[in-house]
Formats: C-alpha cells, structure tokens, sequence
C-alpha cells in the first residue's frame, strides 16, 4: 500500500477531515498528511505521545478480543476536534483528525442529554 496515497484519499474523502497518520505498533509515524486549512492542535512532541497512548490503548484492546471481539475503531470526541483509530493491519494503525459535526450517534446524545437534565 502508497501511504501517503492512501492518506491523501482519506483527506480528500471528507471535508472535515483535519489529518491522518498512519503510525506502527510502538506509536511511530510512518506517513502523515493533512488538509491543507486545517489547523493543527498539538505539536510534535504533543502527537508522540498520543500516538504511544493510541498503539498502547490498541494494545490492550487486541488482548480482549477472544472476550468482546476484535476491535474495530476508536472513536474520542473533545471541545475542538474528533480523534477516529482504526487498524490498518496487525502492525498498523490509522488516526483521523475531523471536525466537530453535529452527528454524534444517537446513544451518546442521548446520555449526554440525561447527564445535562441531572446536572441542573
């Protein structure tokens, strides 16, 4: 597989993809590409490390498959940004950077609805 052709598509795919990173097993980028407005959050030292966290975290994941199955995407949302992990292959992740939409799945806004109603 092209990396950096293969990410170039996934940029192109969607609009409010920010970046993608294909990165090994121990959290080392292999190929990276980014859209070309978008604005990066983290810095060098800041993506080093999520990325370890993300391959340790895919990991542990990968060790409770025989239990609930293999995984199959991570998905994190936070004030700025969607953070997507995917396996590409047993040695390979894939991390996405999006926008923030208004398309959260039905079960969280649901649940983030009830914990508003408890927490006023």
């Amino acid at each position: 597989m092209d990396y950096l052709q293969f990410l170039n598509k996934i940029i192109k795919s969607d609009e409010t993809i920010r970046s993608a990173i294909i990165f090994n097993k121990f959290g080392q980028i292999k190929e990276r590409d980014q859209r070309s407005d978008a604005e990066l959050y983290l810095n060098e030292y800041d993506t080093d490390k999520l990325l370890k966290e993300s391959a340790s975290s895919w990991h542990y994941r990968k060790e409770l498959s025989s239990k609930i199955g293999e995984g199959l995407y991570a998905l994190a949302e936070y004030g700025n940004i969607k953070r997507i992990t995917l396996p590409i292959d047993n040695e390979h992740l894939l991390l996405i950077t999006a926008d923030i939409q208004d398309d959260q799945p039905t079960i969280v806004k649901n649940i983030r609805n009830m914990l508003e109603q408890e927490n006023n």
